[in-house]
């Protein structure tokens, strides 16, 4: 015989949810998604590379948008604006667009060509970056700029600092984290990487950053000095060298615990839990994902779609993820960062938000303490607080476990005799009956309330469970008797009771049981119950909301009615259980009351509907009901053409349209019946341009797109130069009269055959694209014209030998000829040594030439090789060399003198130069 002791141990049931995505809906930007940002209130902002700044609704329809030729680089949203940059082409554009959502209208605000590839919006203006990183007023002025190449998403912003993703720099294929002060843009610290860094984002105290290969997770605790908390390393996996853009976007959930990531070149999105870096979930997709956001329980992707025509973004619901742990938000933001701690650990054990949060605020400064508990001391201090509602002293106390459970059993025999022992929880000042435990064989004893554990250490059966709780129906008609059902499942040994209103049922084990009690519904809106339950010693309470709907009376659908007189019969439905009538209506209908429980009525009407839903009238003990009878739409009996469909922009031109009429319609002012042609007037003023007409029958708008035709013509895209030339002619055949833009300056052009002046001055050589703007009026065409710039031929002249005396100068005439069609500016270069010349510019006409001044000079006596060479926008063209010979400067009076000399300079000279 031998007593084995009972110690009640603790064991967890923390429930382990599987995160999932199930998808909303989807919608095309025809461009690809460059950038996502979520408003406060779910309206998400969506930047595309066709030029368009998109905020749709929740539903995914289109609330606003604004469009420009291409390039919609970035958005971000604060203060109840969004705000999107505009890539910068030449003179096109380098705006960033900024949407108010209270006032519904938009803003552009110039900042140019070294800001347009980012943005982050701030209460009181925003940060754009690119080549360069500012900080804008609204107005468009700078409160600082800085050199930070290279950015292509908005910077992270925190407690005073700007964290900058870097990609491309300090070289091609490496990147960094710069981080910034906010007040003034001076550099704090830099961070390098060997891999290019795309994105920041910073929630709570977390920064996560993301890079071709990697996501990071910081402590930023001390913002200046970030501390890596854990980083994945599996992106990009099917990418390998400099140019991978695996994490280019990363986005937190709304309470900091999941971090979601972008893997652009493997097509997938990665969903991490941010306490563990632990991948939660990973899903992939058609294409590459260049966008992420995150708002409340939804995630968005922004696709770029195989094509930049065909960019997509898809709306998910987070299955399995409740925001702020099931808090309101601003419950969550009214939590310090230990708080927020204790709530996780909190709701990890029991996952009870209400009895979390309650634990959490009623500790009040003591909530550090609870942050040092293990998982097994903490279940026992909020099992205590479930219990006696004193969260200092369960804290403060351990929870006692009363009396010790003894048996005497036979050795290494099951126990066959069954008996009962409640158990007793307590702490100094208080103690409760938990349960009664029935041994019945040799198991453990497993006893569960609000989702805490409790395990013997004894092998003793039985499991007990809190009840579980179901009513239905939750709606039901105003004016009629609600009765109210509840089930009750008792999966537990023991009975328990129920008692609902002033009746009470008992539930046998592991069995189930229904009651109801009866309301009568006098008006409509939301009537509250409450259910007591009573189980095992302790009381509960459930509290259920009844909807009262108003009284439903029930039509069958119809044909959609056009303009046509008909007869037929609509059935009307009364759902309730108590009597309905159907008053008399105005035309079409002509009856008067009839009591209602199941009535065909016969409509004869010859009227044209605007809607698709007809509201009769019916009446219920005083009560006005609404019947809305929905009719089915049918095609329309027309078809139209429009036969011209390629127009000139800016001049009235008419319309030609075919119209084929089964039934008589009217269109454009006149009644078609058959076969017509009908023409209107119109003035195109863009390259789209759509015009909608109404069909009168059924009222139904119609919409034409236009082709708009140039009004002009470029004679000559590929043309060629030759560097040094400062200007090229474009050739263009003008309708009407143009602005045209190019670089070098903006020309008027009268209609005719003119030319356009091209500036190709200081460039080098090789092929180079410019770009060309036709406008006409405010709409303009978008061109590129190709030059080939080569170099062109130089002849010099130079004296073969130049006799100089030993420290004395000589002028030297060159002279340069220009044998080309077209002038020339060129410099002359010297060697600086022996032959001098004034180094500036010196135009060359056509066919022309020009003679320029040098000076040669030696301080030896000997010969030396002097270089003369043409440069052309600092390119050599032609080189030559003028032989300077260095003589004595004074005459022998005799033959024999001279020889003697002569050999004496030629052996100095061969002496000194070889």
């Amino acid at each position: 015989m031998r007593v084995l002791a009972l110690l009640l141990l603790l064991a967890i049931t923390s429930k382990v949810i599987a995160i999932s995505l199930t998808q909303l809906w989807t919608f095309k930007t025809n461009g690809v998604v460059e950038a996502l940002a979520f408003s406060d209130d779910g309206r998400l902002g969506a930047a595309s590379w066709n030029g368009c700044a998109d905020i749709l609704d929740q539903n995914g329809n289109l609330v606003s948008g604004y469009c420009r030729d291409y390039g919609m680089n970035d958005v971000s949203f604060c203060c109840n604006k969004f705000g999107f940059v505009k890539f910068y082409h030449w003179d096109l554009d380098g705006n960033v667009y900024i949407y108010d959502l209270s006032t519904g209208t938009w803003k552009k605000v110039y900042v140019g060509d070294p800001y347009d590839s980012a943005i982050t919006m701030l209460k009181d203006g925003f940060l754009a970056g690119g080549d360069n990183l500012a900080y804008f007023d609204f107005q468009g002025n700078k409160r600082w700029d800085v050199s930070m190449k290279y950015i292509t998403n908005g910077p992270a912003v925190y407690n005073g600092y700007v964290y900058v993703p870097r990609w491309d720099w300090p070289s091609e294929g490496k990147g960094a984290l710069t981080i910034l002060k906010l007040s003034d843009g001076s550099e704090v610290r830099t961070i390098k990487f060997n891999e290019r860094v795309f994105d920041t984002q910073v929630c709570g105290n977390y920064l996560a950053l993301g890079t071709a290969h990697h996501v990071y997770l910081y402590d930023i605790s001390n913002p200046a000095n970030p501390r890596l908390l854990w980083y994945s390393n599996y992106l990009a996996s099917s990418c390998s060298g400099g140019d991978c853009w695996g994490a280019y976007n990363v986005a937190f959930s709304p309470d900091c615990r999941y971090l979601v990531s972008t893997d652009n070149d493997d097509w997938k999105i990665y969903l991490f839990d941010t306490q563990t870096g632990r991948l939660v979930l990973e899903r992939k997709f058609k294409n590459d994902v260049n966008a992420v956001a995150w708002w409340r329980d939804r995630i968005a992707v922004g696709l770029a779609g195989g094509g930049l025509r065909n960019g997509k973004i898809y709306m998910f619901k987070v299955e399995g993820y409740e925001p702020y742990f099931g808090l309101s938000r601003d419950q969550w933001n009214s939590l310090t960062a230990q708080q927020k701690e204790a709530i996780s650990k909190c709701y990890s054990i029991i996952h009870n938000s209400k009895l979390c949060y309650s634990f959490v605020k009623a500790l009040g400064g003591r909530v550090s303490v609870s942050n040092s508990l293990s998982t097994q001391e903490l279940s026992k201090t909020l099992m205590c607080y479930a219990i006696f509602k004193d969260a200092i002293g369960c804290l403060n106390s351990k929870l006692i476990v009363k009396p010790t459970l003894s048996l005497t059993m036979l050795p290494n025999q099951p126990l066959t005799q069954p008996f009962t022992q409640t158990i007793f929880l307590s702490y100094p000042s208080s103690s409760t009956a938990l349960t009664t435990v029935t041994v019945t064989q040799s198991q453990p004893v497993t006893i569960t309330l609000s989702r805490i554990t409790y395990v013997t250490t004894i092998e003793i059966p039985t499991t007990i469970t809190t009840l579980e709780i179901n009513y239905g129906p939750s709606k039901f008609p105003a004016l009629s008797n609600a009765t109210i059902t509840v089930t009750v499942s008792n999966p537990a040994d023991l009975p328990a009771e129920i008692t609902l209103g002033s009746s009470t049922i008992t539930v046998a084990p592991h069995s189930s049981a229904r009651t109801s009690t009866i309301t009568y519904l006098t008006s409509t809106g939301v009537i509250r119950k409450t259910l007591t339950l009573q189980a095992y010693g302790i009381t509960y309470t459930k509290g259920i909301t009844v909807t009262a709907t108003e009284p439903r009376v029930k039509a069958f659908p119809m044909p959609l009615l056009k303009s046509a007189t008909i007869t037929y019969p609509l059935t009307l439905v009364n759902e309730d259980n108590i009597i309905a009538t159907l008053s008399a209506l105005p035309n079409p209908l002509g009856i008067s009351s009839i009591p209602l429980t199941s009535k065909t009525v016969t409509l004869t009407a010859t009227y044209s509907l605007s809607s698709t839903v007809l509201n009769l009238k019916a009446f219920k003990y005083g009560i006005t009901l609404t019947i809305p009878v929905t009719f089915t739409s049918t095609s329309l009996p027309v078809t139209i053409k429009l036969l011209n469909s390629k127009v000139k922009p800016l001049i009235p031109q008419t319309l030609t349209f075919l119209v084929i009429a089964k039934e008589p319609v009217t269109f454009l002012g006149r009644s078609v019946e058959g076969s017509s042609t009908l023409t209107t007037v119109v003035t195109p003023e863009s390259e789209e341009f759509r015009e909608t007409l109404t069909l009168t029958w059924a009222k139904v708008p119609l919409t034409f797109t236009l082709s708009l035709i140039k009004p002009y013509t470029i004679l000559k895209k590929e043309l060629v130069g030759a560097i040094g030339v400062p200007t090229l002619l474009i050739p263009l055949k003008a309708d009407r009269e143009l602005t045209v833009s190019v670089p070098g300056g903006t020309q008027t052009v009268a209609q005719g055959l003119q030319l356009v002046t091209l500036s190709i001055a200081n460039l080098r050589p090789g092929i180079k694209e410019f770009p060309m703007k036709v406008c006409l009026s405010n709409y303009c065409f978008y061109e590129t014209v190709r030059v080939t710039l080569t170099i062109p031929k130089v002849i010099v002249r130079v004296p073969q030998t130049v006799t100089v005396n030993v420290n004395q100068s000589k002028e030297v005439y060159i002279t340069i000829m220009n044998p080309n069609t077209f002038p020339l500016i060129v410099t002359p270069k010297a060697d600086g040594v022996f032959l001098r010349v004034a180094e500036v510019p010196v135009s060359l006409p056509p066919k022309g030439v020009v003679t320029v001044k040098a000076t040669a000079t030696m301080n030896v006596y000997g010969i030396a090789n002097a270089t003369i060479t043409i440069l052309i926008n600092g390119i050599k063209v032609v080189t030559n060399v003028i032989r300077v010979i260095a003589a004595l400067n004074f005459l022998p009076t005799s033959t024999k003198e001279v020889i003697p000399l002569v050999l004496l300079a030629f052996a100095i000279a061969i002496r000194k130069f070889t």
